[in-house]
């Protein structure tokens, strides 16, 4: 269920050239929003199905604020986002050859 992201840099950015360095940034920032996607369309299946109850949670917010350590504020704008979210489709992935240095 859960994909393993591979860095396309495996030794190190200090050996890179300028051209790899925003390469690699932009792999890192779309993996990132492609991963934060994929935890916003779990999360919006939490608050849909409610499963937050069966341990004790009032809302979804409240069982991420107090499992994934946000702040409430932060997790109940999370909630509002996958929320938001919940009908879009997810982003296709892209790749990039793997960078060794």
């Amino acid at each position: 269920m859960l994909g393993v992201v591979e860095s396309p840099v495996s030794g190190g950015v200090s050996g890179l050239s300028d051209d790899e360095l925003f390469d690699a940034y932009e792999w890192g920032r779309r993996e990132v929003d492609r991963l934060e996607a994929g935890n916003a369309a779990v999360l919006a299946e939490i608050d849909r199905r409610g499963c937050f109850r069966r341990y004790g949670y009032l809302s979804a917010a409240g069982y991420v604020a107090y499992r994934a350590g946000d702040s409430y504020r932060g997790a109940a704008g999370r909630v509002r986002v996958a929320r938001a979210l919940g009908g879009c489709r997810r982003p296709r992935r892209r790749s990039l050859p793997v960078i060794s240095g």
